[in-house]
């Protein structure tokens, strides 16, 4: 017995979760003005948020590849 093979289709929809999750985070972090009214905290927990989305996002991807 062989190695066990994972279904493609379980790929192909875990690669297009991913895509989804990347464009999620390119969402969050486009949102993000500039030059942000106060001390910028809320943009700072925008830009984590969207930096972590990505992160998860390059890491479902890797796990579908």
């Amino acid at each position: 017995m062989g190695p066990p093979r994972r279904s493609y289709a379980v790929a192909v929809f875990t690669g297009l979760a991913a895509l989804c999750v990347l464009f999620a985070a390119y969402s969050v972090l486009d949102s993000i003005p500039a030059d942000p009214p106060g001390d910028g905290f809320a943009a700072g927990l925008a830009a984590g948020f969207g930096l972590g989305l990505g992160l998860s996002g390059l890491l479902v991807g890797a796990d579908a590849a």
